[in-house]
């Protein structure tokens, strides 16, 4: 494999958690639409949320 590029599940194994750490990617946070929303609209800072599609895991 030359490089990985995006984080994608199965609808069978996500049962709808806001944030949840996904097995098998030690240190990553996965949060869902709906958070991200939230975060915007309380005006939190200090996050940055990258796009599951965009994610690179810093092992590769």
């Amino acid at each position: 494999m030359k490089s990985l590029k995006g984080i994608f599940f199965e609808d069978n194994t996500w049962s709808g958690e806001d944030i949840f750490f996904p097995i098998g990617l030690p240190g990553t946070i996965v949060v869902s639409e709906r958070f991200v929303d939230f975060v915007r609209d309380y005006g939190f800072s200090n996050i940055n949320f990258i796009p599951a599609e965009e994610y690179i895991p810093s092992w590769v």
